[in-house]
């Protein structure tokens, strides 16, 4: 029977970074040895201090985010309000020309609303209380300012024509103030409706 050699079974220490042996005996004597315990406190230590180190460091990663989210609520939160402030204030803006528009249209409605009593006044004061007016159709009637009575035979004490009536406004209207011709379609309105109460 022939001899050969046999390599014998190794095993590597990671605390001291060498070779030994792979039997008890020499794994025993090198562990009980004060090299490996040494290296063995040492990187207890290491591990350690890089427990320690991570544990600031995710602590301070920690405080870092909570820093973050907070100032992006306020950020969020003044934006908000910024936006709600410059909605407010548009509305605000919208608000109060509308309501200049409503006062200045209801001031030009009293305005018409005076010009077209005075008119109407004025009308009645005249020689006759008694209108001539025309229908749609072309037809003339004659109509009472005061009683709102409505005939189609011209009245025997008499009437105000179309022509005085055009006459009349035409004066009012070189004095008055915005130059327009008051309309007359009250009165063909106020015709119409009483038309047959005669």
């Amino acid at each position: 029977m022939s001899e050969y050699w046999k390599s014998q079974p190794r095993k590597f220490c990671e605390y001291c970074k060498c070779w030994l042996a792979d039997n008890k005996p020499s794994i025993q004597a090198h562990e009980f040895g004060t090299r490996h315990k040494n290296n063995v406190i040492a990187k207890i230590q290491e591990v350690q201090k890089k427990g320690q180190k991570d544990y600031e460091e995710n602590k301070r990663l920690e405080h870092d985010f909570k820093r973050m989210e907070r100032n992006a609520a306020l950020a969020y939160e003044k934006d908000l309000e910024r936006l709600h402030n410059e909605r407010v204030s548009k509305l605000r803006d919208e608000e109060t020309t509308l309501r200049q528009e409503i006062d200045e249209e209801d001031a030009e409605i009293a305005r018409q609303e005076a010009r077209v009593e005075e008119i109407t006044e004025q009308l009645a004061e005249s020689k006759s209380e008694w209108f001539e007016a025309k229908t749609e159709e072309g037809y003339s009637y004659f109509w009472n300012v005061k009683t709102k009575k409505t005939v189609w035979v011209a009245p025997e004490e008499g009437y105000v024509s179309l022509e005085e009536q055009e006459s009349i406004l035409i004066e009012e209207n070189a004095g008055g103030e915005s130059g327009d011709a008051p309309e007359t379609e009250p009165k063909e309105e106020i015709a119409e409706q009483d038309l047959f109460h005669f």
